[in-house]
């Protein structure tokens, strides 16, 4: 079963979420900030990290670097969610993810399709 962690700290985005991708057969966990998320990928080590870039106290932005210069993480798979304009995303992150995604523009159902086409995609290239 494939693990994804959702760090979003917008609970009721958060749990509609986990519920749609628990319905897909997903394993799921959610962090509702940035520092939880640090602690549960050192015990969840998820397939994939679904990860909002506004968030406050540690913001997604810090979490990649630290999930990138990590040695137990640094291969993780990425996918931005962010309601910012995702070019100004693109240019901060340095395609050091795997996606990105607009919460305003993908129903939960096409955020799940993406996140299997991605990781389809991770199992092909291995």
């Amino acid at each position: 079963m494939k693990k994804i962690l959702i760090v979003e700290d917008d609970f009721g985005l958060a749990e509609m979420y986990r519920q749609k991708f628990v319905l897909e057969g997903f394993e799921v966990e959610v962090a509702n900030n940035g520092q939880l998320a640090l602690e549960k990928l050192m015990t969840l080590i998820p397939n994939l990290i679904l990860l909002d870039i506004m968030m406050p106290g540690i913001g997604g932005q810090d979490v990649l670097d630290i999930i990138r210069n990590t040695p137990e993480t640094k291969d993780a798979a990425v996918i931005v969610m962010t309601n910012l304009d995702l070019d100004s995303v693109k240019e901060r992150v340095h395609n050091t993810v795997e996606g990105y995604i607009r919460k305003s523009d993908l129903t939960p159902k096409e955020v799940v399709e993406k996140v299997t086409e991605i990781l389809n995609d991770l199992d092909t290239k291995k």
